[in-house]
Order: structure tokens, then sequence, then C-alpha cells
């Protein structure tokens, strides 16, 4: 079973970040989100987490988001497509298009139901 950790070092390593790098990027102490292995995250500092890679607290926590129908979208799968996807200079997207084009492809699954 994938836990908190492993979900956060599959972004870290998706962006060629390391575990080491996340944590300074968000002024947490080394070694504090491997704690996360076997402990059960603090709230507040998992909403940053969540926030410094994009993502909801639920796909942290490995929920399946829910919207107001049940849906059968792959939000893993979305994100990895996302991490691969280039803008049109051949560079990596920015936060605010890869938001930009979730929401669209939510959207879009959606509504193929």
């Amino acid at each position: 079973m994938e836990t908190v950790f492993d979900r956060i070092k599959n972004l870290a390593d998706s962006r060629g970040k390391s575990i080491v790098d996340v944590e300074a990027d968000l002024g947490l102490s080394k070694n504090y989100l491997y704690k996360w292995k076997k402990s059960a995250p603090n709230s507040t500092k998992l909403i940053e987490v969540a926030d410094y890679f994009n993502v909801s607290t639920d796909y942290l926590l490995g929920r399946k988001e829910k919207s107001n129908d049940s849906d059968d979208i792959d939000y893993t799968a979305l994100e990895k497509a996302l991490d691969n996807a280039k803008s049109f200079d051949g560079k990596p997207m920015s936060d605010n298009d890869r938001e930009i084009v979730r929401g669209i492809l939510k959207g879009y699954f959606t509504t193929k139901k």
C-alpha cells in the first residue's frame, strides 16, 4: 500500500527534486517528511506539501477525489500526464498552466461518462 510519503517521493522525483530539496523549499527540518512513512502527518504541513505540489490533500492521503457524481478519473495518471506535458516552446508547463489543463481535462473526462 502506498503511503503519504511514497506519494510525496513520487511527486518529488517527477519534478527532479529529492525529499531533502522539498523539505528545504518548505522550510521543514531534515527528515521531517521521512517520519510520514509510519506516522500521520500534521494537517497544516500536509496542506503546505499539497500546495507545493499543486495536488489535493486527498491525493496525498490516497483518497479518490469526489465530485457531486462519482467519477472514474484516474487522478494519478492525470498527474503523470501533466508531469510529462510540455508547453509549446518545449519547456515544462508552469504551475498555472498545469492547473488550467488539469481543470479542462477533469471537465472533459467527467462529461464523457
